[in-house]
């Protein structure tokens, strides 16, 4: 009436960015453990894991052997058994290797003359 079309009704649910893809063949690990994948696109990925899965992660993308995809993600949505990654290619994440004990033991490495913490002590730690 006065001029609006009925048109057909849009549903954002059914809006998706990127295409999907084929999982057939394809193999995620999500900081190295193995789930079972879903749904994949240029933009994410849907998982489904028994085990609790970080907010967080480095998600690797194998099909066959050859990695197709190395990349830090973070959780978009999570229900049950199921998680939703968004890549995000910019994010840098770093990893810092755990001090065993016999370095935390050695004081003559770790203090410097006046008694601070000597800057070769903080390279050996971070393992610059």
């Amino acid at each position: 009436m006065f001029g609006k079309r009925e048109t057909e009704k849009f549903d954002p649910s059914d809006f998706r960015v990127h295409d999907r893809r084929e999982v057939r063949g394809l193999k995620v690990y999500v900081e190295g453990q193995q789930v079972e994948v879903l749904d994949y696109s240029e933009g994410g990925v849907r998982v489904a894991s028994p085990a609790s899965l970080p907010r967080v992660a480095v998600i690797e993308v194998y099909r066959g052997a050859d990695i197709i995809q190395n990349t830090a993600a973070v959780t978009a949505w999570s229900r049950g058994k199921q998680t939703g990654y968004a890549f995000r290619p910019k994010l840098k994440l770093t990893n810092i290797n755990p001090v065993s004990k016999k370095e935390l033991d050695s004081d003559e490495v770790k203090k410097n003359s006046t008694g601070g913490v000597s800057g070769s002590a903080l390279r050996n730690r971070l393992k610059l």
